[in-house]
């Protein structure tokens, strides 16, 4: 339970952030008419930008956190990075077209790894 306090905020976050996306997949604009579906995606933004605020702020305490921080980093990045190429591959399998965005994200993700790598192992 002390784990749910500590990270409350983030989970509350998280938690509405995904709801409000999943409200997107709707095929037949029953849940998101399309005059509701501009206003929708103009708060999913700003949900999204606390949430990153919330992540940007994080500061651990002493070494343990920072070593949980960093795994809980890799984890998500590897997690992401799958979902893509699962992504990809199930668009290119189904659709014969995979989605620009796809692959667009899965690119920005490694690069921003790659750079990130590169600034932090220069800066210290």
């Amino acid at each position: 339970m002390n784990a749910f306090k500590q990270y409350k905020t983030e989970i509350i976050f998280a938690a509405v952030l995904v709801f409000l996306i999943s409200w997107l997949v709707d095929p037949l604009n029953w849940f998101m008419p399309e005059f509701l579906q501009k206003p929708h995606l103009l708060i999913i933004t700003v949900v999204f930008i606390f949430f990153a605020s919330l992540i940007w702020k994080e500061h651990p305490k002493d070494e343990r956190e920072e070593m949980i921080r960093l795994k809980i980093g890799r984890l998500s990045f590897l997690v992401g990075t799958a979902s893509l190429i699962i992504g990809i591959f199930v668009e290119r399998w189904t659709t014969g077209v995979v989605n620009l965005w796809l692959v667009l994200s899965l690119a920005m993700m490694l690069m921003a790894k790659i750079l990130g790598s590169i600034y932090y192992n220069q800066k210290n």
